[in-house]
């Protein structure tokens, strides 16, 4: 962040979370090599493998409306302590989700006023459809709860919870006062609020198990009924039979929903909010438009069975009331509606959306629109800041942006060693957009430089020169390193960890997934069920 004004990588490091080392290195031509070359392909991550992995508030409200039916998801989880930030790019990263005594009392606070609304209301024991008598009630209930068929031993303690709760004073019937009771003490149980993967290390998961992978990373939620039956008949327990539940439920619309909250987190979708300018042109009004049109865009590449190419290349985008000044574009469409936005526009990167909150008030901010880039697209491991980072100079009449840049970082200043091979290019590149988005030619009077050099190719060998987003992003997409960029960060929200050097090998395989003509989000997630990674436990330390 040189700039001084925040986290830009989103993990609070703004070297990113890991390099390629030793056996693991990433190279420009797609082998796994020794050494390590320009850009440096970013894998030192520090996952725990965690067996007992915390669900999310989001999950943990929506598990909560599965298993006991709800029409909407159970509101008492907007009130839980959020994980802390700063350690992941994402909020299902085990590395954060940790349970603390201010979340267990919340889970004991939360599971209460459930039972209570829960007894309150007279259906609410049919919605589940659990049976009249304890037993029944107790089996069906708890597999939904626990994911899996309860022990013989499980159902006998819930039989005497039971028989705790029919001996409470007051209330409706015994058989209510039982069930209510029942479903507080489940909705506590570690086997809920944790998934779990139990399997022996080095082993496979159990077909339960898998099925809970994939519900709570694809669906965001509990298995329903129907999935657990599939999995009690043994259709998970092969990677073929995984991987078709997979296929089906990314066909699902909580699908393109997990789709647009990964990028959502990836790119910080919540900056939009804060989007503050010094221009006629901007309203506060508009900042809830730039969040929509970005969730839209991400939802149709998915929905499409497109991928990098299309996120990187496509000129088409969404365009709201708000935004359509800001394109050209006349008439303003009264909703968001996807449009072409010109060849000058190439991908999500140079959409109105990206270009204003990466902008510097009116201006271009070139630092902060190329570190992302250098970050989040192409996993490149940058250096430290200097403790101490000075500002950028004032605004200068007589230089452009660009120069401002150059002088502050360029060849003999602090930021030589990446701010002038990795980051300040990729910015560049955008120089014809202000610091609104809008298309310029010139800036302070001069006309604008787009051209820049990166090195896309092995160590040692000399940068490519570009010219304009165009260009650049035409290059990245021919990028291996692009494309196992797009894997990593798929394939951490898929594992719900970080990803490591001992993921090269898988990453380069989906990354070769990506760069085929039927590459797309869709096939790579499909890819990544089939993989050891995700159907196995990793050997015990």
């Amino acid at each position: 962040d040189t700039g001084g004004d925040g986290d830009i990588t989103g993990d609070g490091d703004p070297r990113g979370d890991g390099d390629i080392t030793g056996d693991g290195d990433i190279t420009g031509d797609g082998d796994i090599t020794e050494g390590v070359l320009r850009p440096e392909f970013d894998l030192e991550g520090a996952p725990d493998y965690s067996r007992m992995i915390p669900l999310t508030n989001r999950q943990w409200a929506r598990a909560v409306q599965t298993v006991l039916r709800l029409q909407e998801p159970a509101s008492q989880a907007d009130t839980f302590l959020s994980p802390v930030s700063g350690l992941s790019l994402f909020d299902n990263n085990e590395r954060i989700l940790r349970v603390n005594n201010i979340l267990r009392e919340s889970y004991q606070l939360a599971a209460a006023e459930v039972a209570i609304e829960q007894l309150a209301d007279a259906n609410a024991l049919l919605r589940i459809d659990a049976g009249s008598d304890a037993d029944t009630f107790i089996r069906t209930l708890g597999r939904r709860v626990y994911r899996r068929p309860l022990t013989a031993e499980e159902v006998e303690a819930y039989q005497s919870v039971y028989n705790v709760g029919v001996g409470l004073p007051g209330g409706p019937g015994d058989f209510e006062k039982g069930a209510n009771l029942v479903t507080e003490v489940m909705l506590q149980s570690p086997h809920f609020l944790y998934r779990s993967e139990l399997s022996p290390g080095g082993g496979p998961l159990n077909g339960f198990e898998v099925l809970s992978k994939l519900s709570f990373w694809i669906l965001g939620t509990s298995p329903d009924d129907t999935l657990l039956e599939r999995a009690a008949a043994g259709e998970l327990d092969t990677p073929e039979g995984a991987s078709l539940v997979a296929a089906e439920m990314l066909e699902e619309p909580r699908a393109a929903e997990m789709v647009v909250d990964l990028y959502s987190q990836l790119f910080s979708f919540a900056t939009y909010r804060d989007v503050l300018k010094d221009d006629p042109m901007w309203t506060p009004e508009l900042n809830a438009e730039l969040e929509r049109v970005s969730e839209l865009f991400f939802e149709h590449i998915y929905e499409s069975d497109r991928g990098l190419d299309a996120i990187l290349t496509s000129t088409e985008g969404f365009v709201g009331p708000l935004l359509a000044d800001f394109y050209g574009i006349s008439p303003a469409p009264a909703t968001p509606a996807l449009q072409d936005l010109g060849p000058e526009r190439p991908g999500y990167f140079s959409q109105v959306p990206y270009q204003m909150v990466m902008g510097d008030g009116a201006h271009s901010d070139a630092i902060h629109r190329g570190l992302v880039l250098s970050l989040k697209v192409m996993c490149a491991k940058l250096e430290a800041p200097a403790i101490e980072v000075p500002p950028i100079p004032p605004v200068d009449p007589s230089s452009t942006a660009r120069q401002r840049v150059e002088a502050h970082t360029g060849v003999g200043t602090c930021g030589e060693g990446c701010h002038s091979l990795y980051i300040n290019p990729l910015g560049f590149a955008f120089e014809n957009f202000d610091g609104l988005g809008r298309v310029r030619t010139s800036d302070n009077g001069q006309p604008v430089d787009t051209s820049a050099e990166y090195p896309f190719g092995d160590e040692g060998s000399p940068p490519t020169l570009f010219d304009g987003a165009p260009e650049l992003m035409s290059l990245m997409v021919a990028s291996v390193d692009a494309h196992a960029c797009l894997a990593k960060s798929l394939m951490s929200y898929a594992l719900a960890r970080d990803i490591t050097s001992d993921d090269g090998a898988q990453l380069l395989s989906l990354a070769e997934v990506s760069q085929s003509s039927a590459g797309s989000l869709k096939q790579i997630l499909r890819e990544i069920v089939r993989s050891p990674a995700f159907l196995s436990r990793p050997e015990d330390n």
